[in-house]
């Protein structure tokens, strides 16, 4: 009777003391979660570093499946997420674009949001945003997060699917042109005269080389599709 005791205590004990100290198996669930980002222009999927401006962007945010332990599991409005981000360069924390629920307050004013219709219609979340006339100021890396409660385990599993997008434009600002063998310029009658030029903005970066024959020549430089003009003096 004693070890019976015994032995009951210490079974007691050690449930206590993994209670206190959160010691608890490893999180059983997986999620599968997707995300797509396509553009109203043909554009390859995979090459998102290099699209014009003033398109239509459309994200689209979704769990695939939710398996606890092999059996599909339940998502639950009020402890679970589906949550879009955008991380930019000028911003430390990312911004909220959009939830399973709606739009973000945060997300720029040219994005929509759109529940999921068609084929993409299941028992879990999805959604769509759609950007209009994407510009510069939509660069960013866009993150679809899904955030699910483990309720065997008492803490959540994240999974987040991550697409880079980036812009084209044409400089603008200041266009440096300089002599490539340095300055003052000695002008004499035929005398070919190359220019090193840069611009401190655009995507990508613009240097080119213009070979100038005449000291009062205006020089037209295409950059990007956009003409710029610059009179040089010497």
């Amino acid at each position: 009777m004693f070890l019976f005791l015994q032995e009951s205590i210490s079974r007691f004990l050690l449930v206590t003391i993994i209670s206190l100290f959160g010691f608890h198996q490893v999180a059983s669930i997986t999620m599968g979660v997707g995300f797509t980002i396509t553009t109203d222009r043909k554009t390859k999927s995979t090459d998102l570093h290099t699209l014009p401006e003033n398109i239509e962007l459309t994200l689209r945010c979704f769990i695939t499946d939710i398996m606890d332990n092999q059996e599909q599991n339940a998502f639950n409005d009020s402890t679970d997420s589906l949550t879009l981000y955008r991380q930019s360069a000028t911003r430390a924390i990312p911004v909220m674009i959009a939830t399973h629920t709606g739009i973000s307050s945060d997300a720029p004013s040219n994005a929509k949001f759109f529940s999921c219709s068609g084929d993409m219609v299941s028992k879990y979340p999805c959604f769509t945003v759609v950007i209009s006339s994407a510009t510069r100021l939509d660069t960013g890396d866009y993150q679809c997060q899904a955030r699910v409660y483990d309720r065997s385990n008492l803490h959540y599993t994240e999974v987040t699917k991550s697409k880079a997008v980036d812009f084209l434009y044409p400089p603008g600002g200041n266009l440096t042109c300089e002599p490539s063998y340095g300055s003052p310029v000695d002008w004499k009658d035929d005398s070919i005269i190359q220019l090193n030029c840069s611009s401190d903005s655009g995507n990508p970066n613009v240097t080119l080389e213009v070979n100038i024959t005449d000291k009062n020549q205006d020089v037209l430089l295409h950059i990007g599709g956009c003409v710029i003009l610059q009179i040089l003096t010497f």
